[in-house]
């Protein structure tokens, strides 16, 4: 019974004392009946499995539900890279009428989101039939046994194997964060900023059995600014406790030296906490691109297809969710698509302007093979100096009248997208491809590099400029 929480309006075992640390070791609990605490905001800090027994047809309630399970902020992994074991998944377990929807919608929102590299198996069962279940997809005939290998981007160190570049252990401590101008962060700060509004409301029972309420003004004007809460909010950048403690103090003997007294140093702390995080955050992310750039420059950073372990190889087959009747993309004739390198290709793994750009691909006779990447975990995928990786939505390749082949990963973006998301995928792109085979005349790799690698180039093309640029891709 002490395995076994309730969290209701009516029953709320975690409120219990021995229940007050989930990831306590003597905590006892370990299955969560609950029926909209996750929805209402509760962050359960442990959870590997969702079994959701509402027929629920709200399809972005859905997303979120399942985003939240998905986040598992305390989990480790536990298996090889590319041999995730049990624990490095979660497991969703869905019961409504018609689940295809429902699947598709947690699919695309988590891609949405960025999360779509978590999403490692998707698998229905049991249900009815026309229910979405994992399809396999396989290479054509004539390219089953063709190698194909993409280059990742490797961390290299002597004496040790080459690595997937990590941007938090490889670039991040770098960072020199003392040459960081503070003191005119500091200088720029208003003098007549205003303080947060107080969100803090006391409510009580007055004379008479009426209602009182009273604004907690003084909570803000008796404010004192606190240094150790301070270096806790910018450790997600600078995760050096005492180099952000450092800083922290520089800011705050500036401010002292501009005539900012305690009580209005204390009364501005969340303004001046917020703005030093936008400083630090862009601060961080040039210092980040450059010591790449120079990675890239020196070698540290490699870019090429080496004949080995570093390369990223293409699989035989992968599975797809699909219903048994699912629809295929068919040419923009009406037949058979003829250039995909897995078949078949289920149209709903593809927005409306993605099945346009699959055909204007097939259709053309210098493509050898293009395919259409995913987010899951094990797809292509290009690290750079931030977090998160970028997965190019097509990956081809070009063969010119029989000549060297060529390969392009491109990512399509809808105009509405061109954000700073966007701008920093178009860079990263560019710079990988201009440093694609750079160090490539050195002795590590099996493949002589310089008559049997293919050339590469990896892009950024907006739909709304996709008939202009991508016969350039193509014609390279």
């Amino acid at each position: 019974e002490a395995e076994v929480a309730l969290k209701t309006a009516e029953v709320n075992d975690l409120d219990k004392p021995e229940n007050a640390d989930l990831l306590s070791p003597q905590c006892r609990v370990r299955v969560i009946v609950t029926k909209a605490a996750l929805q209402e905001g509760w962050d359960c800090p442990f959870a590997y499995v969702l079994c959701s027994l509402a027929a629920s047809g709200n399809e972005s309630a859905m997303t979120q539900l399942v985003g939240r399970i998905l986040r598992q902020p305390h989990a480790t992994r536990i298996g090889p890279e590319g041999n995730p074991h049990a624990l490095d998944q979660c497991y969703v377990f869905t019961h409504r009428a018609e689940t295809a929807a429902v699947v598709q919608a947690i699919k695309k929102g988590l891609e949405a989101d960025g999360l779509g590299d978590l999403v490692q198996d998707v698998s229905v069962t049991g249900g009815a039939a026309g229910q979405p279940e994992k399809r396999e997809v396989k290479r054509r005939d004539n390219l089953r046994q063709t190698a194909i290998s993409l280059p990742k981007v490797l961390w290299i160190e002597e004496g040790q194997e080459p690595r997937e570049i990590d941007p938090e252990s490889d670039i991040f401590p770098a960072i020199d964060w003392n040459a960081c101008d503070l003191e005119a962060f500091a200088d720029g700060l208003p003098e007549n900023a205003q303080a947060v509004a107080s969100q803090i409301v006391r409510v009580r029972t007055g004379e008479a059995g009426a209602i009182e309420t009273e604004k907690q003004a003084a909570n803000v004007a008796n404010a004192s600014f606190d240094p150790a809460y301070a270096v806790r909010m910018i450790m997600d950048l600078v995760p050096n406790p005492y180099v952000a403690r450092d800083l922290i103090g520089r800011v705050l003997a500036r401010l002292e030296a501009r005539g900012f007294d305690e009580a209005k140093i204390g009364s501005l702390a969340a303004f001046i906490i917020d703005e030093l995080r936008k400083t630090l955050a862009s601060w961080r992310d040039d210092q980040a691109a450059a010591l790449f750039a120079e990675g890239l420059d020196s070698g540290q950073i490699e870019f090429r297809i080496r004949g080995d372990e570093g390369d990223w190889i293409m699989p035989s087959q992968f599975f797809v969710i699909a219903t048994a009747n699912a629809e295929t993309l068919q040419s923009t004739t009406g037949g058979a698509l003829e250039r995909n390198l897995f078949t078949p290709v289920f149209k709903h793994e593809l927005n409306g302007e993605e099945q346009g750009l699959a055909r204007k691909l097939d259709d053309d006779a210098m493509i050898n093979w293009w395919h259409r990447n995913g987010t899951a975990y094990g797809s292509y995928a290009l690290r750079g100096w931030k977090r998160g990786r970028v997965y190019p939505d097509f990956v081809f390749a070009v063969v010119d009248d029989g000549k060297k082949k060529r390969l392009v990963a491109l990512e399509s973006k809808g105009d509405q997208l061109d954000n700073l998301n966007t701008a920093y995928k178009r860079n990263l792109l560019a710079k990988l491809t201009e440093a694609y085979g750079k160090h490539a005349s050195g002795t590590a790799g099996k493949l002589a590099l310089a008559s049997d690698a293919p050339d590469y180039e990896a892009a950024v093309v907006l739909f709304g400029d996709m008939d202009a640029e991508l016969p350039e891709l193509i014609n390279g």
